[in-house]
């Protein structure tokens, strides 16, 4: 038992991974608490569901549809939202409401469309081996390894491309990087991509898993953030870190607590962690380096 909830943990955690990989990038580039991360992950959803269910089209289709419009939703969001707010040099307060605004309209437009009751996009068991007393799906072991070849690329592409220290540099100091003739515009949309993108793989792995609902994005961009604090804001491997923690948390607590106070039990992780560890795990470290 303990460890089929350990691995439903760490898989449960590398979704988390994703969304909050893909909110910390936006954040530390921007410093908007980007809520309209969730919309995103719930159009990816969908997206999958309306092609596989209304078209009847293969699933990996379905797949590329919904990545390419969870990619165009973001460039929206950053041309049509942010953009405009960014050229006025208006207060952050103002993005945060922008970015709800967008949240909202989306979810409701879902709503209009498909209707709040939850869907699923396959109505067939998962693929399962059995090892032992351990269960492992299909889906679990395509989450996995789609995390270890997208975090390892993300890695590389920040620590050894021109574009990823271009992005290190606009998130250190975004003045500078105007001053010194860096293309910003450009750089946030690329941030932007990219961090849509992951919304929307992660969007796609839990539609296959249990399905879609409306409201199923503002979970997931809430979780996002507390991963992005816990794991020390402004340090990207440490939002996927805390993602982790946070899914075995979850998954491990359905041992003595039921699995509806899930959401509870990530807050509560939190604010001990705001209590006793304010800066987060990788707090020091960041500290250390910055000396």
């Amino acid at each position: 038992m303990v460890l089929q909830l350990i691995v439903n943990g760490v898989v449960s955690g590398a979704i988390y991974a994703l969304m909050a990989v893909g909110f910390a990038l936006i954040y530390n580039s921007t410093h908007i608490f980007h809520l309209a991360h969730g919309a995103v992950f719930t159009l990816s959803g969908y997206t999958l569901y309306f092609v596989v269910k209304g078209m009847n089209l293969p699933l990996p289709v379905a797949i590329l549809f919904a990545i390419t419009l969870s990619i165009l939703l973001g460039i929206a969001i950053e041309v049509r939202g942010y953009r405009p707010l960014r050229e006025r040099k208006v207060s952050l307060a103002a993005f945060l409401i922008s970015s709800l605004g967008i949240f909202i309209v989306v979810e409701n437009g879902l709503i209009l469309l498909f209707g709040a009751i939850p869907k699923l996009i396959t109505e067939e068991p998962l693929k399962a081996y059995q090892i032992g007393s351990l269960v492992i799906t299909q889906l679990h072991m395509t989450v996995i390894l789609c995390c270890l070849i997208i975090f390892p690329l993300l890695h590389l592409l920040f620590a050894k491309t021109r574009v990823g220290k271009m992005i290190r540099a606009l998130s250190d100091h975004p003045e500078l990087a105007l001053i010194i003739g860096l293309e910003t515009r450009r750089l946030y949309l690329f941030i932007t991509i990219l961090g849509a993108a992951l919304a929307g793989v992660a969007g796609i792995f839990v539609g296959l898993d249990v399905g879609v609902t409306p409201i199923m994005g503002w979970d997931a961009v809430l979780i996002a953030a507390v991963a992005v604090i816990i794991g020390s804001v402004g340090y990207l491997p440490g939002a996927g870190v805390a993602a982790l923690l946070v899914g075995l948390v979850q998954n491990l607590s359905v041992l003595k607590i039921s699995a509806q106070w899930q959401g509870t039990i990530t807050f509560g992780l939190l604010i001990l962690f705001l209590v006793f560890r304010p800066k987060g795990i990788f707090g020091k470290m960041i500290a250390s380096r910055g000396a």
